[in-house]
Protein backbone atom coordinates (compact mmCIF):
# COMPACT_ATOMS: atom_id res chain seq x y z
CA UNK A 1 0.00 0.00 0.00
CA UNK A 2 1.54 3.73 -0.89
CA UNK A 3 2.15 5.56 2.17
CA UNK A 4 0.23 9.11 2.35
CA UNK A 5 1.38 12.84 1.34
CA UNK A 6 1.52 14.63 4.54
CA UNK A 7 1.64 18.34 4.76
CA UNK A 8 3.91 19.38 8.06
CA UNK A 9 3.51 22.74 9.45
CA UNK A 10 6.48 23.11 12.43
CA UNK A 11 8.49 20.76 11.30
CA UNK A 12 11.58 22.15 12.32
CA UNK A 13 10.57 23.14 16.05
CA UNK A 14 11.18 19.53 18.96
CA UNK A 15 7.55 17.82 18.32
CA UNK A 16 7.65 18.66 14.16
CA UNK A 17 11.35 16.71 14.01
CA UNK A 18 10.22 14.07 16.54
CA UNK A 19 7.30 13.31 14.52
CA UNK A 20 8.78 14.07 10.86
CA UNK A 21 11.43 10.98 11.96
CA UNK A 22 8.65 8.38 12.82
CA UNK A 23 6.63 9.39 9.49
CA UNK A 24 9.82 9.32 7.13
CA UNK A 25 10.49 6.06 8.74
CA UNK A 26 7.67 4.15 7.60
CA UNK A 27 7.53 6.08 4.29
CA UNK A 28 5.55 8.89 4.63
CA UNK A 29 6.61 11.60 1.93
CA UNK A 30 6.08 15.11 3.67
CA UNK A 31 5.73 18.55 2.31
CA UNK A 32 7.35 21.17 4.71
CA UNK A 33 6.45 24.40 2.39
CA UNK A 34 4.42 26.84 3.65
CA UNK A 35 0.96 26.36 3.04
CA UNK A 36 0.55 29.89 0.99
CA UNK A 37 3.36 28.89 -1.23
CA UNK A 38 1.49 26.03 -2.65
CA UNK A 39 -0.26 25.29 -5.44
CA UNK A 40 -3.58 24.59 -5.68
CA UNK A 41 -2.64 21.22 -7.84
CA UNK A 42 -0.79 19.73 -5.39
CA UNK A 43 -1.67 16.46 -3.89
CA UNK A 44 -2.08 16.29 -0.17
CA UNK A 45 -3.35 13.02 1.42
CA UNK A 46 -3.27 14.50 4.90
CA UNK A 47 -1.97 17.79 6.90
CA UNK A 48 -0.25 17.64 10.50
CA UNK A 49 0.14 21.30 12.00
CA UNK A 50 2.62 21.32 14.35
CA UNK A 51 3.45 25.00 14.42
CA UNK A 52 2.84 25.92 17.75
CA UNK A 53 4.39 29.49 17.80
CA UNK A 54 2.75 32.22 19.40
CA UNK A 55 3.22 34.68 16.68
CA UNK A 56 2.40 32.57 13.74
CA UNK A 57 -0.37 29.42 14.78
CA UNK A 58 -3.26 31.63 14.40
CA UNK A 59 -2.37 32.99 11.01
CA UNK A 60 -0.48 29.48 9.64
CA UNK A 61 -3.95 27.30 10.35
CA UNK A 62 -5.98 30.10 9.03
CA UNK A 63 -3.54 29.66 5.78
CA UNK A 64 -3.54 25.74 5.86
CA UNK A 65 -7.54 26.13 6.08
CA UNK A 66 -7.63 28.55 2.93
CA UNK A 67 -4.73 25.83 1.34
CA UNK A 68 -7.61 23.66 1.55
CA UNK A 69 -10.61 25.78 -0.02
CA UNK A 70 -7.94 26.01 -3.28
CA UNK A 71 -7.41 22.71 -3.68
CA UNK A 72 -8.24 20.39 -6.38
CA UNK A 73 -7.34 17.35 -4.21
CA UNK A 74 -8.99 17.59 -0.28
CA UNK A 75 -6.91 15.76 2.10
CA UNK A 76 -8.73 13.11 4.08
CA UNK A 77 -7.79 14.95 7.38
CA UNK A 78 -6.08 18.07 9.66
CA UNK A 79 -4.47 17.20 13.08
CA UNK A 80 -3.86 20.41 14.63
CA UNK A 81 -2.50 21.02 17.82
CA UNK A 82 -3.66 22.86 20.56
CA UNK A 83 -3.36 23.43 24.33
CA UNK A 84 -4.62 22.36 27.63
CA UNK A 85 -4.88 26.06 28.54
CA UNK A 86 -8.22 26.30 26.33
CA UNK A 87 -9.53 24.74 29.89
CA UNK A 88 -8.50 28.43 31.04
CA UNK A 89 -7.65 28.94 34.94
CA UNK A 90 -9.42 26.20 37.28
CA UNK A 91 -7.17 25.27 39.53
CA UNK A 92 -6.86 21.54 40.73
CA UNK A 93 -10.26 21.09 39.23
CA UNK A 94 -10.22 17.75 37.27
CA UNK A 95 -11.61 18.42 33.59
CA UNK A 96 -12.07 16.64 30.34
CA UNK A 97 -12.97 17.43 26.83
CA UNK A 98 -16.59 17.76 27.68
CA UNK A 99 -15.74 21.07 29.27
CA UNK A 100 -15.75 24.54 27.30
CA UNK A 101 -13.27 27.02 27.51
CA UNK A 102 -13.43 30.35 29.90
CA UNK A 103 -13.23 34.37 29.13
CA UNK A 104 -9.57 34.44 30.43
CA UNK A 105 -6.95 35.33 27.62
CA UNK A 106 -5.14 31.76 27.97
CA UNK A 107 -8.36 30.40 27.09
CA UNK A 108 -9.57 32.70 24.42
CA UNK A 109 -5.92 32.36 22.20
CA UNK A 110 -6.94 28.93 22.27
CA UNK A 111 -10.32 28.76 21.32
CA UNK A 112 -9.52 31.39 18.34
CA UNK A 113 -6.74 29.13 17.31
CA UNK A 114 -9.07 26.30 17.51
CA UNK A 115 -11.77 27.64 15.56
CA UNK A 116 -9.40 28.55 12.83
CA UNK A 117 -8.70 24.56 12.60
CA UNK A 118 -12.77 23.61 12.84
CA UNK A 119 -13.24 26.14 9.69
CA UNK A 120 -12.02 22.98 7.65
CA UNK A 121 -14.69 20.84 8.00
CA UNK A 122 -16.40 23.63 6.07
CA UNK A 123 -14.73 21.28 2.92
CA UNK A 124 -15.25 18.07 4.10
CA UNK A 125 -12.13 17.23 6.02
CA UNK A 126 -11.93 15.15 9.13
CA UNK A 127 -10.45 17.64 11.29
CA UNK A 128 -8.85 16.59 15.26
CA UNK A 129 -7.42 18.49 17.81
CA UNK A 130 -4.54 17.65 20.57
CA UNK A 131 -5.07 19.54 23.40
CA UNK A 132 -1.50 18.94 24.84
CA UNK A 133 0.25 19.39 27.95
CA UNK A 134 3.69 19.66 29.20
CA UNK A 135 5.66 17.70 26.34
CA UNK A 136 8.41 15.60 28.20
CA UNK A 137 11.03 12.80 26.87
CA UNK A 138 12.92 12.32 30.21
CA UNK A 139 11.62 11.59 33.88
CA UNK A 140 11.76 15.43 35.43
CA UNK A 141 11.28 16.41 39.13
CA UNK A 142 8.06 19.50 38.29
CA UNK A 143 5.04 20.22 40.11
CA UNK A 144 2.34 18.63 39.56
CA UNK A 145 0.81 19.70 35.72
CA UNK A 146 -0.57 18.12 33.14
CA UNK A 147 2.19 16.42 30.98
CA UNK A 148 2.61 13.60 27.99
CA UNK A 149 5.71 11.70 26.93
CA UNK A 150 6.63 12.39 23.63
CA UNK A 151 6.01 9.33 22.41
CA UNK A 152 2.33 9.29 22.92
CA UNK A 153 2.18 12.40 21.59
CA UNK A 154 3.35 10.92 18.67
CA UNK A 155 1.39 7.70 18.82
CA UNK A 156 -1.89 9.61 18.80
CA UNK A 157 -0.96 12.29 16.42
CA UNK A 158 -0.27 9.14 14.41
CA UNK A 159 -3.92 7.54 15.16
CA UNK A 160 -5.90 11.00 14.78
CA UNK A 161 -3.71 10.52 11.13
CA UNK A 162 -5.84 7.11 10.75
CA UNK A 163 -8.45 6.65 12.78
CA UNK A 164 -11.55 8.29 11.10
CA UNK A 165 -13.55 8.07 14.44
CA UNK A 166 -11.25 10.58 15.78
CA UNK A 167 -13.03 13.90 15.34
CA UNK A 168 -13.00 16.97 17.27
CA UNK A 169 -11.08 18.11 20.24
CA UNK A 170 -9.03 15.37 22.35
CA UNK A 171 -6.65 15.75 25.14
CA UNK A 172 -3.14 14.89 25.06
CA UNK A 173 -2.32 14.71 28.59
CA UNK A 174 -1.17 10.97 30.37
CA UNK A 175 -4.06 9.29 32.29
CA UNK A 176 -1.52 9.64 35.57
CA UNK A 177 -0.90 13.49 34.99
CA UNK A 178 -2.71 16.21 36.56
CA UNK A 179 -5.95 17.55 36.68
CA UNK A 180 -7.09 17.18 32.32
CA UNK A 181 -8.29 13.50 31.74
CA UNK A 182 -7.78 12.41 28.50
CA UNK A 183 -11.09 10.84 28.48
CA UNK A 184 -11.84 10.70 24.20
CA UNK A 185 -8.33 9.14 24.10
CA UNK A 186 -8.97 6.44 26.63
CA UNK A 187 -12.68 5.99 25.38
CA UNK A 188 -11.39 5.20 21.79
CA UNK A 189 -8.61 2.42 23.67
CA UNK A 190 -5.79 4.00 23.11
CA UNK A 191 -3.32 2.83 25.56
CA UNK A 192 -0.47 4.95 26.96
CA UNK A 193 3.26 3.55 26.76
CA UNK A 194 4.03 5.75 29.59
CA UNK A 195 1.10 6.22 31.88
CA UNK A 196 3.44 7.60 34.77
CA UNK A 197 6.67 9.10 34.93
CA UNK A 198 8.70 6.23 37.00
CA UNK A 199 8.20 4.37 33.53
CA UNK A 200 9.67 6.96 31.10
CA UNK A 201 12.99 6.48 28.67
CA UNK A 202 15.13 8.78 29.37
CA UNK A 203 16.16 10.53 26.21
CA UNK A 204 16.96 13.76 26.32
CA UNK A 205 15.18 16.74 28.03
CA UNK A 206 11.44 18.37 28.05
CA UNK A 207 10.04 20.36 25.62
CA UNK A 208 8.17 23.77 27.26
CA UNK A 209 4.74 24.28 27.66
CA UNK A 210 2.58 26.16 24.71
CA UNK A 211 3.20 29.52 25.66
CA UNK A 212 0.46 32.20 25.86
CA UNK A 213 1.77 35.70 24.92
Amino acid sequence: MSRPTVLVTGATDFIGREWGRRARARGDRLIVAPARELDASVRIDAIVNLDTSPARRVDVTNEIVDLVERLAHKPAVLVSLSSIDYYGARGDAEVTEADRGQPVRQSQVCQVWELAAQRVRQHGVRECRLRIGLVLDATLHIAPTPWIHIDDLLRMIDRALDDVTWSGAFNATSPQSAFVVPLRARCAGFEFEYPARNRMSRRTAASPAIPVP
